[in-house]
């Protein structure tokens, strides 16, 4: 029988400060010109005046986020292998079951809010290439541990602390 544990350690929430305004507005601003230059590569590239044909998986991600929009649209009609099925006899370019079906849930969540249309999915996209970016907002000089307080002032030749990822540890190495 397995015993249970007690936690013994309190976290004390108001021990951590919390981020006004002022201090959340340079890596806001950093997430906006992310943002920015990820449209504007995009568009540089043609991609809001081409069809999706880009790279070979490009349509299959599409219809699969929108056979997913569809189906949450009507209310869960039939089982969802069955209406993948039906779908598929219209829209051959179903590609579920090829990569892992969370983008296809995030895709279809952001067609019912905004729309269908190829520009608000390449939108999508360019909002995902963001949110993975927030990462290293506040961990990398060049990317933004300068607006960073805990960061500022570090010797390079300090170590790193101890729970550090392997990119901070580098980030913070090249200071």
């Amino acid at each position: 029988m397995i015993e249970p544990v007690e936690v013994s350690k309190h976290i004390d929430c108001a021990a951590r400060p919390v981020r006004s305004w002022g201090s959340m507005r340079p890596p806001l601003l950093l997430l906006l010109l992310y943002f920015s230059i990820t449209v504007l590569l995009q568009w540089a590239s043609g991609t809001y005046h081409s069809d999706f044909g880009g790279y070979p998986d490009e349509p299959g991600h599409y219809v699969t986020g929108l056979m997913v929009r569809d189906y949450i649209a009507a209310g869960f009609p039939d089982s969802p292998f069955r209406f993948a099925e039906n779908y598929y006899l219209h829209y051959p370019k179903v590609a579920i079951g090829h990569w892992p079906p969370v983008f296809y849930l995030i895709q279809a969540a952001w067609m019912l809010i905004f729309s269908t249309s190829r520009t608000s999915v390449l939108l999508l996209i360019a909002a995902r290439y963001t949110a993975s970016r927030s990462k290293t907002v506040n961990t990398c000089p060049l990317s933004g541990c300068l607006f960073n307080q805990r960061w500022r002032g570090r010797s390079t030749r300090e170590a790193p602390p101890q729970g550090q990822s392997t990119s901070q540890k580098m980030c913070s190495a090249m200071r």
